[in-house]
């Protein structure tokens, strides 16, 4: 698009997106908001907005279909390769082998736009073993990215037959918003990561893009303050996860589009949104997105789980790192388009890091700095630390016989004494990890 056709506001809303994302994500914003995963949806609407214009300004030119994909290849592959190659690197030196084997996964996922599709065979996006997923954010470019490939087509042949664009945008989107509110009633999960209850909140955005009806917007008053209005709404009023994607998700999605559709320079939402802070950080707000889980998960594999401190210090890292990829790293490849043939080298190189993934998840998680070896060791000695041996001694088993400990290697059955017991310690092995903690205690040695 020209420079005239500009909008720092988007830019504005990208910050708003992505500052929401982190913020939930590093448990900083629960004073203010416990919606900030809303700022996804937010993102998504924005895409399909931007991606029907320049589809639209492209559209009367020769192979504008394959243009499209150039332009998408030079957007998305540069910092994307960057990220999973780094997590890679990060994996082998940090991980045990069984984790860094899952991380090829991930890695698969990731470089082939199908992450959403990986996590929905797994545990889902609210649950807390998704803390331990590094590239777990990435389920939401590989919805963009499988849009990308079903959007063109149904505007292409929506011009071949001579049919209605914005009639066709809004059929398909109101079909994946139904399915969208059915499916969650019994299958939340599918609801989350699937690209066809997803599909509705980017048809909304290109909707607001079509021409017939962003001529209809412009006699609408006060439309960008009055989804400004609605987006906080939306923050403020939405406190769980739980049911999401469902008919909540309507707030923030009409109020993002409203925003677009508003393309006055001199309302309020466009002044508040177009502050140089929010722009720039709109700018960086791809690979901000990209970098800050990874950097949240590998921090927390070292230091356990941030405090106070360790958040800001995350978040300081991950801007940082978003502005060196933006500036070294996206910007040249986009401005030396014409010196330099960039697709064929990142494709190569995305097709190499899903090599590098599957022959990963293949593996015993070699490369792994950290050998089979130590980490079973490891294990053991972690394990010793809750349950010391023996697990059984013979005054324990003597005293209380049990056939069927005979046959069932971790019946814990232990004793402090040969006298007649005064307390008795009875459960699994939860209970068992206290047992040490009692027999040490002066009062029950005396018992």
């Amino acid at each position: 698009m020209s420079s005239e056709k500009y909008r720092p506001d988007i830019d504005g809303l990208r910050a708003i997106a992505v500052l929401a994302v982190v913020g939930y994500h590093f448990n900083t914003l629960k004073t203010i908001t416990k919606a900030g995963f809303i700022g996804v949806d937010v993102f998504f609407v924005i895409s399909g907005y931007l991606i029907t214009q320049i589809l639209f300004s492209n559209i009367d030119s020769d192979n504008w279909i394959r243009k499209f994909y150039v332009r998408r290849i030079r957007r998305i592959f540069p910092a994307l390769i960057l990220i999973i190659f780094t997590t890679m690197v990060a994996g082998a030196l940090l991980m045990l082998p069984f984790e860094f084997r899952n991380l090829g996964k991930e890695v698969i996922g990731g470089s082939s736009f199908s992450s959403n599709i990986i996590y929905l065979q797994q545990t889902g996006y609210f649950d807390t073993t998704s803390q331990e997923k590094p590239l777990l954010h990435l389920w939401s470019l590989g919805i963009e990215e499988q849009f990308y490939i079903f959007y063109p087509i149904l505007l292409y042949l929506s011009l071949k037959f001579r049919l209605n664009v914005t009639f066709i945008i809004a059929a398909f989107t109101f079909a994946s918003f139904s399915y969208c509110q059915w499916i969650s009633l019994s299958n939340q999960e599918l609801a989350f990561y699937s690209p066809v209850s997803r599909a509705w909140e980017l048809g909304i955005g290109g909707l607001i893009a079509s021409y017939n009806l962003r001529r209809s917007l412009k006699c609408v008053k006060h439309l960008g303050n009055i989804g400004f209005i609605l987006l906080i709404f939306s923050f403020i009023v939405i406190n769980s996860g739980k049911n999401w994607p469902g008919p909540l998700t309507i707030f923030p999605v009409v109020a993002a589009a409203a925003i677009l559709g508003d393309t006055s320079r001199v309302s309020i939402k466009s002044k508040i949104l177009s502050n140089r802070f929010l722009v720039y950080i709109g700018k960086i707000s791809y690979p901000l997105y990209l970098w800050h889980w990874p950097v949240w998960v590998f921090f927390s594999y070292v230091r356990g789980v941030p405090v106070k401190y360790d958040k800001i210090f995350l978040l300081v890292l991950s801007i940082l790192l978003a502005s060196l990829t933006y500036h070294f790293l996206e910007i040249p490849i986009r401005n030396r388009v014409s010196k330099t043939n960039w697709v064929p080298k990142l494709s190569v190189a995305m097709v190499a890091i899903l090599a590098s993934g599957t022959v990963l998840t293949l593996s015993n998680g070699f490369p792994s700095r950290i050998n089979r070896h130590m980490s079973l060791e490891y294990s053991k000695n972690l394990s010793l630390q809750f349950t010391p041996p023996p697990f059984q001694d013979e005054n324990c088993v003597e005293k209380f016989p049990n056939p069927k400990a005979k046959d069932y290697a971790w019946w814990f059955c232990r004793s402090n004494s040969v006298k007649p017991p005064t307390m008795l310690l009875l459960g699994n092995s939860f209970a068992n990890q206290y047992y040490d903690g009692i027999v040490r205690e002066s009062y029950f040695r005396n018992q």
